[in-house]
């Protein structure tokens, strides 16, 4: 593993931003509730799912009991797009116009710092695209942490849930699987939001090691996308570790900036037995990180 030691300007800088960030935490937390359980809020007008352990501890993915499945509906193996962003809670004006023009080219959207409101169910129901959110926290009210939107409706998902040692408010993990026309494979899909208030590599390490083992019982494609708040060198050599024993690769972008912080970027999309056509990262005011936009195919 990597030397992990900071620099003494970095080292000043990381003092400051958890200063400004217990800061900001007394803020966050007068709007903001731990969600008691977690639960898996599903659109297409469907009922709540089941209250899960945050594990995903099974032999296999659970199947998806929510809605009967059409066997037809499969990803196109020639072209499957994925859009990744981490919206702000949607804090910022224009949010919604950036989504939707985003989401109406994306056949699999992952989203971080999701709040569940009208507005964001409106864009997915309205484009009649199947949408969970696993839950962390409620911000203003409402259920916030990960959401997966998809054209088609995926064959199964569970949920994972860390709290952040800080903070105490969990940050979630939402794993998704996918038929592909043509083939038995089945594409999996996982939407991580990292742990980022910790000092040492402890929580962050645990919370990526048990998605491994889940990850790992999965054969055929996959794709790990997300907020990973890898901020130092330290929590990137953990994903290193990660993306190394499920022999994924870190998609390389062609135009377009990873949002940085201390030097590190902290936006990622890792993935194996695919194909990467196009990759690029939009700029946009409407949040603090930018979407990253791929179209896959799947390998031969």
């Amino acid at each position: 593993m990597r030397d992990v030691s900071l620099t003494p300007f970095r080292t000043y800088y990381f003092y400051l931003w958890l200063i400004v960030g217990f800061i900001a935490l007394l803020l966050f937390t007068s709007c903001a509730s731990i969600a008691p359980t977690e639960r898996l809020f599903l659109g297409q007008n469907k009922s709540l799912l089941a209250v899960t352990d945050g594990t995903c501890n099974k032999t296999s993915l659970p199947p998806a009991s929510w809605m009967e499945m059409n066997a037809q509906q499969a990803l196109d193996p020639n072209t499957i797009s994925l859009l990744g962003w981490n919206i702000y809670k949607g804090q910022r004006e224009g949010w919604q116009k950036d989504l939707l023009e985003f989401s109406t080219v994306a056949d699999i959207i992952l989203l971080q710092e999701t709040v569940l409101d009208d507005v964001l169910k409106d864009i997915f129901d309205d484009q009649e695209m199947y949408w969970s959110l696993n839950n962390g926290f409620r911000y203003k009210g409402r259920e916030a942490g990960v959401l997966i939107a998809s054209k088609i409706q995926p064959l199964s998902q569970c949920g994972m849930r860390h709290p952040e040692p800080i903070t105490v408010i969990p940050k979630t993990i939402l794993i998704s699987r996918f038929s592909i026309q043509g083939t038995s494979e089945e594409l999996l899909v996982a939407n991580i939001h990292g742990i980022n208030f910790s000092t040492g590599l402890g929580s962050y390490t645990e919370q990526l090691m048990s998605l491994q083992e889940v990850l790992q019982r999965h054969q055929g494609p996959i794709v790990l996308a997300g907020d990973f708040n890898n901020w130092s060198e330290g929590r990137t050599a953990v994903i290193e570790q990660l993306t190394e024993a499920l022999s994924l690769k870190p998609l390389l972008f062609s135009q377009g900036k990873k949002t940085l912080f201390l030097g590190q970027p902290l936006d990622h999309i890792f993935y194996r037995g695919l194909i990467p056509v196009a990759a690029n990262i939009q700029s946009v005011e409407t949040s603090d990180h930018n979407p990253m936009m791929v179209t896959f195919k799947v390998s031969q």
